[in-house]
This record gives structure tokens, C-alpha cells and sequence, in this order.
């Protein structure tokens, strides 16, 4: 059995395949399977100059679920530091600057779409987010999980 908590724990420490293997069977982090199938696609080149479509492997559901429904906490703080990060090394990619961002795909488990995230990380409205929710469209919906648009 896998402790919850133990993606928060990483650090630095685990590979990203190390620590996909965590969620290898967790249907809430389709974020973390995208970017492992991506790592793995038979398309897949190392020179980004031969690259069609980048993908954007910060891995936010963690990150957005601690900014948005635990706005006070430590791990909040630490979740915006990641957010600005993010949004850093974005500015700072000349392959982001190339298109700006619209070749960019950032995969997201669960997405809000308010200001709540895109204050921290603006540069995430410009790539193409793919969002991965185990719930039906319209019950993440009713839930305000998502936006309707």
C-alpha cells in the first residue's frame, strides 16, 4: 500500500518514472500517466529542435489541490513557490518563446479555471491544457471542479 502523502515527499529525490510508478494504478493522476506515456511514444526526440509538440511535466494536481482548497497551509506556500517556478523556466525556454506556448501541452489531473492558479503561473493559459478528471464533465461541473466553458 502506497502512502498518500508520499508525492509531497519527494523532493528531488525519485526520477519522474520512480515516481510514476507510485500512481501506476491511481485513474485521479492522469497528468502523471500522460507524461510517462509521452516519455515513452515512439516520437518521442531528445533534440528539441526536432520537436513538433512539447509537453509540460510540472505535474500540478498536487499543486493546484493545495493552492485552491488549502489556501493558509505550509504546503500551500511551497505549492505557489512551484507555480512561479513553472512559470520561470516557461519565460526562460527559448522553445516556449518560439511559438509562445502553443506548442506546449501541460497535462492537469484536476483544473480550475479562476485566477487562482494563473496568478501564480500565467504562462500555463498559453499552452494547451489537457485536463483528466474521474469524474464526468458534468459532474465536475456541478461540483465547481472545472468551468463549464
Amino acid at each position: 500500500e502506497v502512502n498518500k502523502g508520499e508525492h509531497f515527499k519527494n523532493n528531488g529525490t525519485k526520477t519522474f518514472m520512480e515516481y510514476a510508478e507510485i500512481f501506476k494504478y491511481w485513474q485521479q493522476h492522469g497528468d502523471v500517466h500522460f507524461i510517462r506515456s509521452a516519455l515513452q511514444h515512439p516520437m518521442r526526440v531528445l533534440n528539441p529542435e526536432d520537436a513538433k509538440l512539447f509537453v509540460v511535466p510540472t505535474l500540478l494536481t498536487p499543486t493546484i489541490m493545495r493552492v485552491i482548497y488549502e489556501p493558509e497551509s505550509a504546503l500551500s506556500a511551497k505549492a505557489r513557490k512551484h507555480l512561479l517556478k513553472a512559470n520561470e523556466v516557461l519565460r526562460a525556454s527559448p522553445w516556449f518563446q518560439r511559438s509562445d506556448g502553443a506548442d506546449h501541452i501541460a497535462p492537469i489531473a484536476m483544473w480550475k479555471t479562476d485566477n487562482t492558479i494563473t496568478e501564480f503561473f500565467e504562462l500555463l493559459t498559453r499552452c494547451n491544457v489537457v485536463q483528466f478528471h474521474e469524474a464526468s464533465i458534468e459532474n465536475a461541473v456541478q461540483s465547481n471542479l472545472i468551468h463549464p466553458d
